[in-house]
């Protein structure tokens, strides 16, 4: 069953006063790891600096150890920064009252798997502190736009991978957050609830949610976001609108985008291979020879060694193994 926008229950609305003040906003945000002695190990983040508003939905792009998964923490107040202002709601990340305004996928799901679907979504609602009525209310709902409605009544150890996935977008969605951290949000998911979760995504920036993405599906940032920031070694390299950035970049696609973005920040010996077969002839010592060289090897005529009848040091003592 597709899930088309009038399949989706329209959910609570949001509050008539919502304005264009920044959701998320960081200032030359810096974050180094030291070591045990406290002197600077790594710069995870240096000089971030991000603005999302109501509606956005913003994908981070970057390498592996690029400072996405640094960043998401710090945002959610389970990191400290070492420079620079991370705010969320206007407040600093670290205010516990907005806990319930964001709602967290992180990239790997930790659920108790003796409990069900069902179990497991009114569990998290009562630590949110849900009252019962609107417990239930919110379970169905996050159940039914997440399609596992069907499913809530399984343990989730009979989950597959994209089953599990989906009980951790629902349960992210469980307090109707007005800011979405989602790490990874497609992962394990067929092509069927990946393109379920992209409506859903859209579904969700119309009613005015700021939706940040970390993800390396580049295709997937071109379908639902409307703001990209690449990161490489900590730096945010380029960020905006794709339209913008396909200008500025003189691109036309993600994927062109990303790696032009990448090897100009690191340089051309960063730049595309060359497996032309002019270039490894060049550099097979075969076919080029120095004559002034004189040659180390064996000869064409020279005999080549044979493994049968073999004598050395290595063969003595096979044959004295072979004796004892």
């Amino acid at each position: 069953m597709s899930l088309l926008s009038s399949d989706i229950p329209p959910g609570p609305a949001l509050p008539q006063n919502v304005a264009s003040k920044a959701v998320v906003e960081t200032q030359n945000l810096r974050k180094v790891f030291k070591d045990f002695w406290g002197r600077p190990k790594a710069v995870a983040l240096d000089n971030i600096s991000l603005k999302l508003h109501p509606g956005e939905v913003c994908a981070l792009i970057g390498p592996n150890g690029s400072g996405k998964t640094t960043l998401i923490k710090i945002l959610l107040g389970l990191l400290y920064p070492t420079g620079g202002s991370a705010q969320v709601f206007g407040d600093n990340c670290f205010e516990i009252s907005n806990k319930a305004r964001i709602g967290f996928l992180p990239e790997n799901n930790y659920f108790y798997e003796h409990l069900t679907g069902l179990e497991t979504l009114h569990f998290h609602g009562k630590l949110l502190g849900l009252p019962k009525k609107e417990r239930k209310e919110r379970v169905e709902y996050v159940l039914e736009i997440t399609r596992m409605k069907n499913e809530a009544h399984r343990t989730l150890s009979q989950y597959s991978l994209g089953m599990t996935r989906r009980m951790g977008i629902a349960q992210a969605l469980l307090a109707d957050p007005e800011l979405l951290i989602l790490d990874e949000p497609t992962n394990g998911l067929d092509p069927v609830g990946i393109d379920e979760t992209h409506k859903l995504i859209d579904h969700l920036k119309q009613r005015g949610k700021t939706i940040l993405i970390c993800t390396h599906l580049l295709a997937e940032t071109e379908d639902i976001c409307n703001h990209i920031g690449v990161l490489l070694q900590g730096k945010m390299l380029t960020q905006g609108s794709l339209k913008d950035l396909y200008q500025e970049h003189q691109t036309e696609s993600m994927k062109e985008l990303f790696l032009k973005v990448i090897r100009d920040a690191q340089g051309p010996e960063y730049s595309t291979l060359n497996f032309s077969k002019d270039t490894q002839n060049q550099s097979d010592p075969q076919e080029e020879t120095d004559p002034s060289i004189p040659s180390i090897g064996l000869e064409q005529n020279d005999e080549q060694p044979h493994s049968e009848g073999t004598t050395g040091p290595d063969q003595d003592y096979l044959d004295s193994l072979s004796k004892d």
